[in-house]
């Protein structure tokens, strides 16, 4: 009986088929949307056919499919079903080569997909290239383009060779002066006036209301310089086309950095950069919601974008919020004093076009300057065509590096560790002498000008051994005030090594334990070994790899210092 219903149904399973395929549905189709699509009644199934339609073909004899088939062709009286009781007789074989063919479509559309996305980001880069023509900035030297070994990111790229030298004037130069003709050469001029966002942008706001409330909000202290540029650029962006930014807007990071976004940062537990990184995100949503928030709709609403179901969320602030600590610089101003005259004054700010150069602490080929009214970007060895143009974010070390952009460097020479005195004050118990104690030398140590956190440079290490060179005089410095030592002497007393030890063995054990760390150091280097992490994730066990180094390396020069003088003489 099934041999026989299926020679019936397979006619006109095909011709259904073929018809669902001219109407641009493929797939494999369920009964209810083969029903639906097929120009028969739109009597769907019972939750009984369903269910009995599910079970077919895979737990039940051929007879029982026979059976099921039949009924839900009766019971559905539509033709489009004669497509799915036909899919139930073909053998798993057949059926999996089809499914196979079938789904053929679907990689060739996401393919296709992708492809637009890529070319769709290309336009709106060559729209912001013409933009900084259009508003003065010399980038004929620049393209912009996405960096292939790093998902998404787009960097700077030179154009053409710098210096432009002919080939015998080139070998003079790399026999004369290694290679760079002995100065720097400009690559990109970028004006500030029109192009760079400074928190005086907002105050020169074509809605005179917007720029007198951001003045407002600026002078009583509600908001700071680095946050009125941040919400500029949420007013900018919902200007839309209005907004004479929007193609710089169209080419930020759709995304907020990855310390911001991360649904899970347990890779960076036991660190300093996880307490700070999980404290900043349940402290930026507040500052947010209380504060920013009220003020933002204030803004639009002067601005004629307002209304209830137009309030910025907090995934958009966040957004904006990373795209402006991710990209800005600190630029030289000019702001009017008291007495009328001008003074100059450092600001966190926004250059379009410089803000695409990525960092390289030992690699850097060129920097940036002001000179005057225009920021320069100057190459500082030479540049092939095509070759990525990057720049020195400054002296930062790894922790600082992951937590404003995301990224660190393998064997960072800037990375340190930090040691938190104060640690001994919260482990004191309330109320108890230790921490009268510890109150009465932590006073002692603020008014010396003494900080309880103490960093722990890389650069202090030698790394052939393992160990330390010594500890930094600030750090023996805080330990003496603690321990209630006299003043710093040429060498550690024995209470500031035994407390020493006692902190870095802490910091070790924070690090590097199952339940409060990461694991051991030698199961972060196989990991960074063996490859295949996401950026992010390799980025995280780089940096803890590197305070485990560090603390290892000064806890071995403190335990080989307190054990000499245990030995020795005291």
């Amino acid at each position: 009986k099934a041999e026989r219903l299926r020679l019936e149904l397979e006619p006109m399973a095909s011709s259904l088929i073929a018809r669902l395929s001219a109407r641009g549905v493929r797939g494999r189709l369920p009964i209810a949307t083969a029903a639906t699509t097929a120009i028969a009644p739109r009597r769907l199934l019972s939750q009984q056919g369903k269910a009995d339609y599910s079970e077919a073909g895979t737990s039940q004899s051929q007879s029982q499919s026979g059976n099921t088939i039949r009924h839900l062709v009766l019971a559905s009286g539509c033709l489009g079903l004669a497509a799915a009781a036909s899919s139930l007789l073909i053998p798993n074989h057949e059926l999996a080569h089809k499914q196979t063919q079938e789904e053929e479509p679907h990689s060739s559309s996401k393919v296709t997909t992708v492809e637009q996305e890529a070319e769709e980001r290309r336009r709106k880069l060559q729209a912001f290239a013409s933009w900084l023509r259009e508003s003065g900035a010399d980038v004929e030297g620049l393209c912009f383009e996405e960096v292939p070994e790093m998902e998404s990111e787009v960097g700077l790229f030179s154009k053409r060779r710098v210096p432009a030298l002919g080939r015998a004037q080139r070998w003079a130069a790399r026999v004369a002066t290694l290679g760079f003709g002995g100065r720097e050469h400009p690559v990109a001029r970028i004006p500030l006036a029109g192009v760079a966002l400074t928190p005086a942008t907002p105050l020169r706001d074509e809605n005179p209301d917007v720029a007198a409330l951001f003045e407002s909000a600026l002078s009583s202290g509600d908001l700071d310089p680095r946050e009125a540029v941040v919400l500029y650029l949420i007013l900018e962006h919902r200007r839309g086309e209005k907004s004479k930014w929007q193609r710089y807007l169209d080419v930020l990071p759709a995304q907020p950095a990855p310390l911001l976004s991360a649904s899970d940062l347990s890779d960076l537990r036991g660190t300093t950069l996880h307490r700070a990184a999980t404290s900043f995100r349940r402290r930026l949503p507040e500052r947010f919601r209380e504060d920013l928030c009220p003020l933002l709709d204030k803004i639009l609403d002067l601005a004629g974008l307002g209304g209830a179901r137009d309030r910025v969320s907090y995934p958009e602030f966040a957004r904006f919020y990373s795209a402006f600590w991710s990209r800005a610089i600190a630029l030289p101003l000019r702001a009017p004093s008291e007495t009328g005259e001008e003074t100059l004054f450092q600001a966190d700010c926004l250059v379009p076009g410089l803000d695409f150069a990525n960092h390289s602490g030992r690699g850097a080929n060129a920097r940036w300057q002001v000179d005057g009214n225009v920021v320069k970007i100057l190459a500082t060895s030479a540049l092939g065509p095509g070759e990525e143009i990057r720049i020195s974010y400054g002296e930062r070390g790894n922790e600082e590096l992951m937590f404003q952009y995301g990224f660190c460097e393998d064997g960072n020479a800037r990375d340190a560790l930090l040691v938190d005195l104060g640690a001994l004050g919260r482990e004191a118990r309330a109320g108890s002498r230790e921490e009268a104690e510890f109150q009465a030398r932590a006073e002692r140590a603020q008014q010396l000008g003494v900080s309880l956190r103490c960093f722990l440079p890389a650069s202090g290490v030698d790394w052939a051994e393992g160990k330390a060179r010594g500890l930094p005089s600030e750090f023996v410095g805080a330990l003496e005030l603690m321990v209630g030592g006299s003043d710093v002497g040429a060498e550690p007393s024995f209470g500031a090594l035994t407390l020493a030890t006692k902190l870095l063995q802490a910091a070790c054990f924070t690090l590097e334990s199952e339940d409060e760390g990461t694991g051991t150091l030698e199961e972060d280097l196989r990991l960074i070994e063996r490859g295949g992490l996401e950026d992010l994730q390799r980025s995280c066990v780089v940096y803890r790899a590197g305070q485990k180094k560090i603390a290892r390396a000064y806890l071995k020069l403190a335990q080989g210092e307190l054990s000499k003088r245990m030995k020795g003489p005291r």
